[in-house]
């Protein structure tokens, strides 16, 4: 009777997408908040202007890092005076974001979404790919001398010359460390993660953007854990950046959520399902994100694994948050 209850649940809120009537709603309400970890100037603002063009409702949003989306999502809710409506977060955060407090919805945009880009509730739906790599300086780093393999990233002469976040989500070392334990498995994994401290990794306060830019700017030849597009971006600007495919690279999901108590929760559902719709996906491809829309291609192709020809590791929610903990104890012993 319980998942009888559950299906017809999530059957209405499906139903609501894209209807005349759930977009009269929204306009009623006038408003919708979104938290996101994304950059405000490059895709944050364009797509809620985009929004607010489409449907005349104000669109309204506040940048956090993704850890601190957890922390101000938890001092609403106990303090039970919740404004946001739509929240962002990313593999392994997810995790701290009590599920009770999201409410699952299935955007009609994404019914042709690959299954990996959603999880399994309907709580949380990808926006966008970010694909983390290693960074270089191609000033610093030439000819033999760019590592094609983890292995070369333990040469002796980058030895305090590789940095990278300090940053505890996904974006930092914690994932980077899953990726190695994941698909090396925990004895080789630890073996290798043991050789790469050695390399006296420099811990840069900061998002994986600004470790990019300092790496540009010559204080570092290489970067672990940037992403993908960023450099595509400098280097499309003429910056001596590059973004290297050391197999497996690290690919994450960015997602939205539909937030339980929302202040505007029709405006939420039209707004998650424009992000994740053919128009609100090429918003993303135009800020040169890989969208998650697979109709749509990458604003840089060879950032999409399946157009660039390389492979990568996944992290999900799934298979990152149950283990972020132990992650981050060994970044804590092995990296700080």
């Amino acid at each position: 009777m319980k998942k009888l209850v559950a299906v017809l649940l999530l059957l209405a809120a499906t139903a609501q997408a894209q209807t005349p009537e759930l977009i009269a709603a929204a306009k009623k309400e006038g408003k919708v908040v979104w938290y996101t970890g994304l950059i405000v100037n490059q895709i944050v603002r364009p797509l809620c202007e985009a929004f607010q063009a489409k449907y005349g409702i104000q669109a309204s949003y506040s940048r956090h890092d993704e850890n601190e989306l957890a922390m101000v999502f938890a001092t609403e809710t106990r303090a039970g005076r919740m404004q946001v409506d739509v929240m962002g977060s990313v593999a392994g955060v997810t995790d701290t974001i009590p599920v009770s407090e999201m409410e699952p919805f299935t955007p009609t945009s994404a019914a042709d979404y690959p299954p990996d880009s959603a999880t399994a509730d309907n709580i949380w739906h990808s926006t966008n790919v970010i694909i983390h790599t290693v960074g270089i300086n191609t000033d610093l780093v030439k000819g033999d001398d760019v590592p094609r393999t983890l292995q070369d990233l333990l040469n002796p002469k980058w030895k305090g010359r590789i940095a990278w976040s300090s940053g505890l989500g996904m974006a930092g070392p914690p994932g980077f460390i899953g990726m190695i334990l994941s698909t090396m498995g925990p004895d080789a994994g630890m073996t290798y993660l043991k050789q790469l401290s050695a390399q006296k990794i420099v811990n840069v306060q900061g998002t994986p953007r600004a470790v990019l830019d300092q790496v540009i700017a010559g204080e570092y030849p290489i970067a672990l854990q940037i992403v993908s597009y960023h450099a595509s971006i400098s280097a499309a600007q003429g910056a001596p950046a590059a973004w290297l495919k050391i197999e497996p690279v690290i690919a994450n999901h960015n997602y939205v959520g539909l937030v339980k108590h929302a202040p505007h929760p029709n405006a939420a559902r039209l707004f998650i399902d424009f992000a994740l719709s053919e128009e609100g996906q090429t918003v993303f491809r135009k800020a040169g994100y890989i969208p998650a829309n697979p109709k749509i291609q990458a604003g840089y192709p060879d950032t999409k694994p399946q157009d660039g020809g390389y492979k990568s590791f996944l992290l999900t929610p799934e298979n990152a948050g149950p283990h972020y903990k132990e992650w981050l104890k060994v970044y804590s012993e092995l990296f700080k």
